[in-house]
């Protein structure tokens, strides 16, 4: 049976068989923190915009305006926004 890596020479168009091959050294790809990506978002202007929480639960005790106002996304700030900027990939 072949291997993932011989498979892909193949498709490439490249002959395994033909002499030595040099191994090629393949970096690990960078993954998304899913959790992050579910919760904040990237604008076009690069500000990381999320969302209010307490807005979900026990809304009986809070105003109309509270809850208006939670509806409502806010913007992160400063080293925060940066440190999910990379953990988003954007």
């Amino acid at each position: 049976m072949r291997g993932n890596k011989e498979k892909h020479l193949i498709k490439s168009g490249r002959n395994p068989a033909a002499g030595k091959m040099k191994k090629e050294f393949e970096m690990g790809k960078v993954k998304t923190h899913k959790a992050s990506a579910k919760r904040f978002s990237v604008t076009a202007n690069g500000k990381v915009k999320m969302f209010h929480s307490s807005h979900r639960h026990k809304t009986g005790q809070k105003s109309a305006k509270r809850l208006r106002h939670l509806r409502s996304g806010a913007m992160v700030q400063g080293k925060i926004a940066d440190n999910l900027k990379a953990l988003i990939q954007k």
